[in-house]
């Protein structure tokens, strides 16, 4: 009697249990795909190197010092003073590399970020105007097909003007045919 009551009992429980929301199936989703794991590890590891920047640089990376220029690495003839040796005004190679990753890590936000607000921006814009602003987005390029590819009866037709290009339709990819 106790095994079908803890039976109904567990039943009951996993019918009250709510589905999963899209964000816990997400999370569920990353943390066992080891491809996004190891990028997003990579990418953290150069987001804290350029933030702490100023207290894992050995050396100013603009101080010039002309009296050890050219030093090489440590792995051929060089000391563990410059590691990864110096250039030609003996500017100190490791520092500038970590003072680097902090350009490199603001141009490709920022231009993630302003083509993310452009894009928007033209969608908002074709939203409210409808085919006047996306027809020209949807205009084939020199070589290709001149409209959006539909197959009929063994022979290939295409697609103009109105409607051949459609909210979430990438202009390159239609113009080319399914197969």
């Amino acid at each position: 009697m106790s095994t079908v009551m803890d039976a109904n009992l567990a039943d009951a429980r996993a019918a009250r249990r709510d589905p999963a929301s899209p964000r816990a199936i997400m999370r569920r989703r990353a943390r066992s795909h080891v491809g996004f794991l190891i990028g997003a590890g990579i990418v953290l590891a150069a987001v804290l190197v350029a933030v702490c920047a100023p207290w894992l640089a050995p050396y100013d990376p603009y101080a010039q010092d002309l009296s050890k220029t050219l030093v090489d690495p440590v792995w051929t003839t060089g000391s563990w003073e410059h590691v990864l040796g110096t250039d030609g005004l003996g500017r100190d190679y490791l520092s500038r590399l970590i003072y680097g990753a902090r350009v490199s890590l603001t141009v490709g936000f920022g231009a993630a970020a302003i083509a993310g607000v452009i894009g928007s921006l033209l969608d908002l814009v074709g939203g409210y105007f409808g085919g006047r602003i996306s027809a020209p987005r949807c205009r084939p390029r020199p070589g290709h097909a001149p409209g959006r590819y539909m197959p009929r009866q063994g022979r290939p037709r295409y697609r103009t003007g109105a409607g051949a290009c459609r909210y979430g339709d990438d202009p390159v990819s239609s113009l080319s045919p399914p197969f």
